[in-house]
């Protein structure tokens, strides 16, 4: 199993996202864990080479290329699992899990760590969102059908925190260019219905298992919402960083979160030496 991040700028929350992954993940040491990322100075350059140095055993690959960086690390990997630095995680998983997961319900197109019982709330779109049918599998997991599904749940290819046949995505990408992570989920979300014939069906927790955490934006192309009530807008954060302070995700572990995409007030420690 592949797990691969995207990062920019924000290396205070992606070792956020690092820290929860190994407290969470029960089997880490089967996965192998890329990030790919870029910067936008020097400054943030140095940072992420200091949780570099801390993740000796994840790879980080500073972008070149993003769409041929992104389908060479599909086109040697089997399963794979998207992930976004602002996400963390909540609750324990097997990556071991996920893959049986895939492997004993050919109809699903991937499974969705975000999704759950308990996301009622469609943060992009800031309203309340209905659950669909959610057929209960045991081990605590549901399956549904997605394509009458509606908001989150109509969402099935999406690289916040959701696990994916390689080959399905390679699929729906083909032949097409993208040029960083929105316009790779762009390009997802507008063709997965490409997967449909085969894959009417998505996987998902009883309870979310990562989630995102909306406080902050490193881009303007697209004007994905976010709060910035809370302060922690780049600058505060790599200061923090600098600082010594780490978000401290054992505070957030058992969080249920009404939403995919949540704003919350961080929780810092300083780092371990």
């Amino acid at each position: 199993m592949t797990v691969l991040i995207f990062s920019k700028d924000r290396a205070l929350q992606l070792e956020g996202l690092l820290s929860s992954l190994l407290l969470h993940c029960r089997d880490v040491d089967d996965i192998e864990v890329i990030v790919i990322f870029t910067c936008s100075d020097n400054d943030n350059n140095r940072q992420y080479q200091e949780v570099k140095a801390s993740y000796r055993t994840v790879a980080f690959l500073e972008e070149t290329d993003f769409c041929a960086q992104v389908k060479e690390i599909l086109r040697r990997s089997s399963d794979i699992i998207f992930l976004v630095d602002d996400t963390l995680f909540v609750g324990d998983f097997s990556t071991g899990q996920l893959k049986k997961l895939l492997e004993s319900y050919p109809q699903a197109v991937g499974v969705s760590l975000r999704l759950g019982q308990n996301t009622v709330y469609c943060y992009p779109l800031n309203c309340r969102q209905p659950l669909p049918d959610l057929i209960t599998l045991g081990d605590g997991f549901f399956i549904y059908e997605w394509p009458v599904a509606v908001l989150d749940f109509a969402y099935p290819l999406e690289i916040s925190s959701s696990c994916y046949r390689s080959g399905d995505i390679w699929k729906v990408l083909g032949e097409l260019s993208f040029n960083g992570p929105n316009e790779l989920e762009g390009l997802l979300a507008a063709n997965s219905w490409r997967l449909l014939p085969d894959r009417p069906l998505l996987l998902c927790p009883e309870r979310t298992l990562a989630f995102s955490v909306p406080v902050n934006v490193v881009q303007t192309k697209c004007a994905n919402r976010f709060d910035g009530a809370l302060g922690y807008d780049l600058k505060m954060l790599s200061a923090l960083f600098d600082q010594g302070q780490r978000i401290d995700v054992e505070r957030f572990s058992g969080f249920v979160p009404g939403a995919c995409h949540q704003p919350v007030e961080y929780v810092f420690k300083m780092k371990e030496d």
